[in-house]
This record gives structure tokens, C-alpha cells and sequence, in this order.
């Protein structure tokens, strides 16, 4: 019989969200585990997401609509209100992978854990079936984020500790869990199963989180080979960047289809 039952709370961030804000809501509110804390911070939409998180307003915890700097003030809002053991964030046009979700990863949370994430499913708006995409240890941290936050469960006290820097405009997450891996805090489990349905649309520029992922890393790394792991990489999508545009349309997509494959590598 599982004795420790945590309060999990859960994380949606928006701003002009109303084609999937709903889709979102109920992949939190119809988790079979009810021991659910649910936080919506909207960012003072104005296209009617706001009478969508209404209708549901006695499922919501709480939530607010009001302006904010980046997508990070929005999550420091969230972890600002969080009374739950662990948070997760589940942002508008992601959701669980099913309604029993939360329940299986629940049974892996421990009290000596930091950090418990699964696998994803990545979903394409010119793709009818989604992409299976496995997490990786967590080592490999220093190389790239290895899942896809929305599928990571963290300690609620981690997050109030280190919180989100509003310093970078896409890879906050990234920098949260370097620091994280580099302060020793990084005690994680992963669980080989999938979290989260994760919607590619609006990825964030390649090339800009490339930046930043170089600039974190200089920042964070304790040896120099893995900024410059970095530099080359950002080197080499400027180069690839110039390379297509010079390419055929058609030679193009061919590429972006093969580099969704390799991706799930």
C-alpha cells in the first residue's frame, strides 16, 4: 500500500491561448489522482481565454490574468503560489499523455528525490501521429535539457529556491536545472514511461536558445570543453542556416522531416 500520497501541484501558463487552453484544463482536471493542486497564471490575454479558465473556475485552485514581463515571471508566479510537494508545469497546448498520468508517475515520487521525469510525445501541427521522444539521464544536463519539462515533476522546494532567471528569453529551464546539476541538487529519477504530449508548435528560434545555451554554459560549466561544445554548435546552425537558404524548397522539408527523425534519437 503506497504511503506517501504528496500534493502535487500543477502549472499551466498562457497569454491568448483560447484554441487550446480547454484541451489543457481538462487534461489536468480529469486526472484519476486527486490529490492535485492546479494554478493557471494568464498574462492578461485578450482573446477570450480568460472565459474559458472561468467556466472551469471551480476545478482551478487558483488562478489570476495579469500582465508579465516573459513566460519565466509567469512560472515564478506559479511557484510563488505553491503549496504542493512537487510541481510540475503542464503550459497551454501541452497535456498528460492520459488521465492516469499523474496517478503512475505518483508512485515513483519519493521524499529523497529531487526530480522525477518521463518520456514525451512530441506533436506537430502538419503531423496526425505524434513523435515518441525518451527522456535521458540527467548527467546529460550539461549537453542539453534531457526531457521535456513538461513532463518533469520537481520539488517544490527546489523551485522556490532557485526559481526561474528572467536574464534569458527561452532556455530559463535550461539554466534552472545547469544550476541545479551544478549546485548538487540533482538527485533525479527517470521513469520510462510518457508524460506529456508536448505541442511543437511556436518552438522557441533555434538559433536565439543556441545563444543562450552557450551563454548558460560558460556561465555554469566547471571545465571549458562543454562551452565550447556549445560554440560549435552554434557555429554550425548558422551555417546550416545559410545552407538553406539556398537550397530548394523541396530539399528543404525533406531536411526538416529527417532532422524530426534523428530527433527522437
Amino acid at each position: 500500500m503506497k504511503t506517501y500520497n504528496p500534493l502535487i501541484t500543477v502549472v499551466t501558463v498562457v497569454y491568448n491561448g483560447k484554441e487550446s487552453i480547454e484541451e489543457t484544463i481538462l487534461s489536468v482536471i480529469n486526472q484519476t489522482y486527486k490529490n492535485i493542486e492546479y494554478i493557471i497564471i494568464d498574462g492578461a490575454s485578450t482573446d477570450g481565454t480568460v472565459d474559458i479558465i472561468k467556466k472551469y473556475d471551480n476545478r482551478i485552485t487558483y488562478w489570476v490574468s495579469e500582465p508579465d514581463k516573459c513566460i519565466y515571471e509567469a512560472k515564478n508566479k506559479g511557484i510563488e503560489k505553491a503549496t504542493g510537494d512537487w510541481i510540475n508545469f503542464m503550459n497551454v497546448g501541452d497535456t498528460f499523455v492520459s488521465d492516469d498520468t499523474v496517478n503512475q508517475i505518483s508512485n515513483y515520487l519519493k521524499e529523497d528525490l529531487n526530480i522525477v521525469y518521463g518520456d514525451c510525445l512530441l506533436k506537430y501541427n502538419d503531423q496526425s501521429e505524434s513523435i515518441y521522444k525518451k527522456s535521458n539521464n540527467f548527467g546529460k544536463v550539461i549537453f542539453h535539457i534531457p526531457f521535456c519539462h513538461q513532463s518533469a515533476f520537481v520539488k517544490t522546494s527546489l523551485m522556490k529556491e532557485f526559481k526561474f532567471e528572467l536574464t534569458y528569453t527561452c532556455t530559463g529551464d535550461y539554466n534552472f536545472f545547469f544550476n541545479v546539476y551544478k549546485c548538487k541538487k540533482n538527485n533525479a529519477l527517470r521513469v520510462p514511461i510518457p508524460v506529456s504530449l508536448y505541442d511543437m508548435h511556436g518552438v522557441s528560434n533555434s538559433l536565439t536558445a543556441l545563444k543562450e545555451y552557450y551563454q548558460i554554459s560558460r556561465r555554469h560549466a566547471s571545465n571549458r570543453f562543454i562551452p565550447l561544445y556549445h560554440y560549435i554548435r552554434l557555429s554550425f546552425a548558422r551555417f546550416k542556416i545559410k545552407v538553406k537558404d539556398i537550397l530548394p524548397e523541396k530539399m528543404t522539408e525533406k531536411y526538416i522531416s529527417f532532422k524530426r527523425k534523428i530527433y527522437i534519437k
